[in-house]
């Protein structure tokens, strides 16, 4: 059989199997975590057949961005599988492990703009799953706000600042309204009623210094800062503010090159073993 044309057949059929494992796993987890290897098994055996430079069968995973028409997860598949076969095969280069690791760096980061484009921009054209990505975005910004901010203390030592404060000044005002109280009606009343009066104070002070650091205590205790921070990232992610998405999602694209190099690689060196072996 014709070198080039059982490459060419090899490599559309595991960019066919790659698009068709997708549309079984979708994005559901942890069934998606698994795309990686068929991922990787298509972009490692480009890197190999394309060891002296860039190999022509590269370009039969093209046809693969038909299934792009069904949308959803099959059409990031068969696109990232389609652009990133033929993109390693540009840049791959050499037999050694550390070629095949290094093929994937450049493609993995023009996959990685492409994806962050079309997912703002199909984002940003669609007015429900606008709504949804913003409700998402907040919730979760929100609650990691709560999170952080619990595990430093900052919530709950200002609440017990205030609760301090608050006692403070019910103290405070109450023994300035006793000594105005007593000293204005001193010599209208008689010394049991003075006793009185100032008895009740003295109640007074414990009672409703205790009755205000209770209800402080109560409504400190139900300050959401998550909800606050969810509604302020809500009433700011709007229109061209979605374009701060791009470089979130290119990160998290190329933080994965570590893994998909090494695997591209280690996919390649068992391809160059098996031809080996059975010539």
């Amino acid at each position: 059989m014709n070198r080039t044309y059982a490459e060419a057949s090899i490599t559309l059929t595991l960019g066919l199997l790659t698009v068709i494992t997708g549309y079984i796993a979708g994005f559901s987890r942890p069934a998606a975590y698994f795309m990686i290897l068929p991922i990787c098994a298509s972009f490692g055996f480009a890197a190999y057949i394309s060891s002296e430079g860039f190999n022509k069968a590269s370009l039969t995973a093209l046809p693969l961005l038909v299934f792009a028409l069904l949308g959803g997860p099959t059409a990031i598949y068969a696109g990232i599988t389609a652009v990133g076969v033929v993109l390693t095969s540009v840049f791959a280069g050499g037999e050694k492990f550390r070629s095949y690791y290094a093929s994937t760096r450049v493609p993995l980061a023009v996959i990685g703009v492409g994806l962050s484009v079309i997912i703002v921009f199909t984002v940003m054209t669609n007015a429900g799953l606008q709504q949804k990505v913003t409700d998402t975005t907040a919730d979760l910004v929100g609650s990691e706000a709560e999170r952080a901010l619990n595990k430093s203390n900052v919530v709950s030592s200002q609440r017990q600042q205030y609760k301090s404060l608050v006692g403070s000044t019910a103290n405070t005002t109450i023994i300035y309204t006793k000594a105005y109280v007593l000293n204005d009606t001193r010599d209208d009343l008689s010394g049991s009623d003075l006793q009185a009066v100032n008895t009740a104070f003295d109640d007074a002070r414990d009672r409703v210094s205790e009755r205000m650091t209770n209800s402080t205590a109560s409504s400190a205790q139900s300050l959401d800062v998550s909800e606050r921070v969810s509604d302020v990232v809500k009433g700011e992610l709007k229109g061209m503010r979605f374009l701060i998405f791009i470089p979130f999602i290119l990160s998290s694209v190329m933080l994965m090159q570590p893994v998909i190099g090494l695997l591209t690689a280690l996919f390649a060196k068992i391809y160059a073993t098996a031809e080996t072996k059975l010539i």
